[in-house]
């Protein structure tokens, strides 16, 4: 199974995910003889303005054992033999079309995920939200999330995200933002009393800062989240060192991977 947006799964998919995340960052802090990616072949089908993150992402899935082929994405008629390569396990798309990321995931051999595209971003929202998760469990109906952002495609996967785990999600976006309105309308149909645009939740138990950087994301987690497992926090807890961005990408990658080929 491809993962192209977050809308198209239930509840039930990301807790399996969000469980498979965390047995991965278990195994991952543990000395193992085997990289956990020994065997794995991967394609990353990259736009070049993300040349950054896909580089990033590669060296980390190398370091892991994977093999990685880095491929700048033209056009489908170009990559269609490497599509159709059953040699690869998994193919990653990083920042290509929303209409092109479809086509790829209707075209490819091995699953689909898509890191981020023009129109979604759902593995960086999924790192974020496993991040809470990890703190708490699978429980997010009594949780408010605010995102202050500046690209569309991230403000379309909290929407979506909010909507499938129906958690309150305050989203505060840029002047220049400009939301599709299908998701938009979609969202606010089903979870219109927890979904606020514009207004920031100043009481919010998460609080998401989104700037340019792929590393520069940073989470503010409520005494009520952050002493869900411990009692050693006092007030708010912002992540640093503790919860680290590229650390949790993986972790859901990983748990993608597994998953969509079980």
């Amino acid at each position: 199974m491809s993962l192209t947006s977050i809308a198209q799964y239930t509840a039930l998919a990301y807790r399996q995910i969000f469980s498979l995340a965390q047995k991965v960052k278990g195994v991952r802090y543990r000395t193992v003889a085997t990289p956990l990616l020994t065997n794995k072949h991967i394609l990353l089908l990259v736009r070049a303005d993300n040349e950054p993150i896909a580089e990033t992402l590669s060296a980390k899935l190398k370091d892991l054992g994977g093999k990685v082929k880095l491929k700048y994405f033209s056009a489908i008629s170009h990559e269609s033999k490497l599509l159709e390569n059953i040699s690869f396990s998994s193919v990653f798309t990083i920042g290509c079309s929303h209409s092109t990321t479809l086509e790829i995931a209707e075209r490819s051999h091995a699953p689909v995920i898509n890191v981020c595209s023009s129109k979604h971003s759902p593995v960086h929202v999924l790192a974020d939200i496993f991040s809470v998760y990890e703190k708490r469990g699978f429980n997010f109906k009594d949780v408010s999330f605010c995102w202050h952002g500046l690209s569309e495609n991230s403000a379309h996967s909290w929407l979506e995200a909010a909507n499938v785990l129906g958690f309150k999600l305050s989203v505060v976006p840029t002047p220049t933002m400009h939301l599709d309105p299908d998701i938009l309308s979609s969202c606010q149909q089903c979870n219109h009393e927890r979904i606020f645009l514009s207004k920031s939740l100043t009481d919010a138990d998460v609080t998401i800062n989104e700037t340019t950087g792929p590393n520069s994301k940073r989470l503010s987690l409520s005494r009520k989240v952050g002493d869900s497992l411990s009692n050693r926090s006092k007030g708010r807890d912002v992540t640093g060192d503790g919860v680290e961005f590229w650390d949790n990408e993986l972790c859901i990658l990983l748990a993608m991977m597994i998953w969509a080929q079980e």
